[in-house]
């Protein structure tokens, strides 16, 4: 019996392949808020808490005796991805000349002042906690945004070919997507009301083969936030821009 040639061997799985081999795993979305324990109850989706202890908070601002607009802008961003929030992340570089760049010409804005750590710090976060912060750096507006992201890996029927050798390194049959979903809202510090909401998003999906896998990965978990940060700048300065009457 003479040995099977490669290119038959390929032919045959390749026939086999269209009985499919494909695996169809769904991306879930990312959940922001309604996975942020104590940043926002069922109570708070309509309208951020306001207890007792916003006295304190107006104490804070009338010291400076400052009135609501103009007025400073405190910034804070917080990781997402499961139930509890990851804690406030710092805004710097890249991400904080976007802010400046895309909040830049409001005359009742005179300023960006970025929240990095929270004084005292427990999981989890409270919103409570975060308009403590811009409060005490003089903030009458705090924007507060979310990051949520989520991946998913799939065969695609072509993976069948990794039964050759050669299918292993040159048959991409992978196919990894990656998504980021960054949701903000802005709130009036001394009494917690929301005052406006934006969203930005973003998401890719590449083929890969097998030795590709790390490398694919990391370029599109450095690519969605990229993408969907720019996304929520944009839309964010519309919606402050609404909010402060420009």
């Amino acid at each position: 019996m003479k040995p099977i040639s490669l290119s038959v061997m390929m032919a045959v799985c390749a026939m086999a392949a269209l009985g499919g081999c494909a695996t169809n795993a769904k991306m879930t979305h990312p959940t922001l808020w309604d996975d942020a324990r104590g940043m926002m109850t069922e109570e708070q989706a309509r309208q951020l808490e306001a207890k007792l202890t916003d006295q304190d908070i107006a104490n804070v601002l009338d010291a400076n005796i400052k009135p609501k607009l103009p007025t400073l802008l405190a910034i804070a961003r917080v990781e997402g991805g499961g139930y509890y929030s990851h804690g406030v992340e710092p805004i710097v570089g890249e991400e904080e000349a976007g802010w400046q760049q895309s909040l830049a010409g409001l005359k009742d804005i005179q300023g960006l002042r970025m929240i990095v750590t929270l004084p005292g710090q427990r999981d989890p976060i409270t919103m409570h906690a975060l308009r403590t912060s811009a409060a005490r750096m003089g903030c009458e507006l705090l924007l507060v945004y979310m990051v949520g992201k989520s991946d998913v890996d799939n065969y695609t029927h072509a993976a069948i070919l990794y039964w050759t050798i050669v299918g292993l390194f040159v048959v991409p049959g992978s196919e990894y997507q990656h998504k980021t979903v960054m949701q903000a809202v802005l709130v009036d510090t001394r009494t917690g009301m929301i005052l406006g909401t934006a969203g930005g998003e973003a998401s890719a999906k590449e083929l890969y083969i097998p030795v590709a896998q790390g490398i694919v990965h990391d370029r599109l978990r450095a690519r969605t936030p990229t993408e969907a940060l720019t996304n929520l700048q944009k839309n964010t300065a519309v919606m402050v821009r609404q909010v402060v009457g420009e």
